[in-house]
């Protein structure tokens, strides 16, 4: 909404990014849904919980990899800029497809560590520690995303490719976050053990 009165047509791009960005994670928000239950039934047991813990993080990790490399192949190997398709008419509209293209990098990044950021999270909630999740999500999404968006678009007046940008740079910070807090946890529970 803050670039949008500076610039409808990258409002549009940003809003046709996120609607493909939200459908390219249904398969993460499904498979963190399986995560959390697995990795929550193997921590109430005894026995060799560090090794199923461990055995279900690589393979919710392996898994999600993979599914960034599809993703990748699909945006980069076969050049498919999904959110083109949601355009009708998308030939009466070669400079919000022009648009598209340009920020086709950093709209893959947004799917990627959405997915990834999900993962990540989805294992930490099944190891009962939701606050992570909680905080990463409200002060480096919420807070560094919107407050960038605020200083690029409204303070310094900048393109709407840096309304991404912010986004972007949030979603790192969030990642970064998140899987320090994972590898702590992790580490815990190897020494608990």
């Amino acid at each position: 909404m803050l670039t949008g009165r500076h610039d409808v047509q990258g409002m549009a791009a940003i809003g046709l990014i996120f609607e493909w960005s939200a459908l390219a994670i249904m398969v993460p928000v499904g498979l963190s849904e399986a995560i959390v239950q697995r990795v929550a039934r193997t921590a109430g047991k005894d026995g060799s919980q560090q090794t199923s813990i461990a055995i279900i993080t690589k393979a919710a990790l392996m898994t999600c990899a993979a599914y960034v490399a599809i993703l990748a192949v699909i945006h980069f190997g076969f050049g498919i800029n999904v959110p083109v398709y949601f355009i009708v008419d998308a030939a009466s509209h070669p400079a919000l497809v022009a648009r598209l293209d340009d920020l086709a990098l950093l709209g893959f990044l947004v799917a990627a560590f959405h997915a990834v950021i999900i993962i990540l999270a989805a294992i930490l909630r099944g190891l009962m520690d939701v606050t992570t999740s909680m905080v990463a999500t409200l002060v480096c999404y919420w807070g560094i995303g919107l407050g960038l968006t605020v200083l690029f678009i409204e303070v310094l007046r900048l393109d709407v490719w840096y309304a991404l940008l912010a986004v972007v740079i949030a979603l790192v910070t969030s990642t970064v976050v998140i899987a320090w807090r994972l590898r702590l946890r992790l580490r815990m529970i190897r020494q608990a053990a």
